[in-house]
């Protein structure tokens, strides 16, 4: 599946299976860049992390495609 076939909530916030969907990358990387600090759980005004109904933890669909597209670049200029 091509990544301009997934469709992203309205919301935006997505869980770590789709997130890796948009990124190309498999689930275990999303928990890795989350681990290492490229990337950060969505958060409420109080700071509070989103979850969906079944208690998955979420992230910004945007966030996602830039850490991305970041980590990428980084590893091209390294090559």
């Amino acid at each position: 599946m091509a990544s301009s076939d997934i469709e992203i909530p309205p919301s935006g916030l997505v869980d770590a299976e789709l997130a890796s969907r948009i990124a190309g990358v498999k689930p275990g990387t999303i928990r890795v860049w989350k681990n290492r600090g490229h990337l950060d759980y969505a958060r409420d005004i109080d700071g509070q992390p989103f979850r969906d109904r079944e208690g998955r933890l979420l992230f910004e669909a945007d966030d996602v495609i830039e850490v991305e597209y970041k980590l990428r670049q980084r590893a091209r200029r390294a090559a």
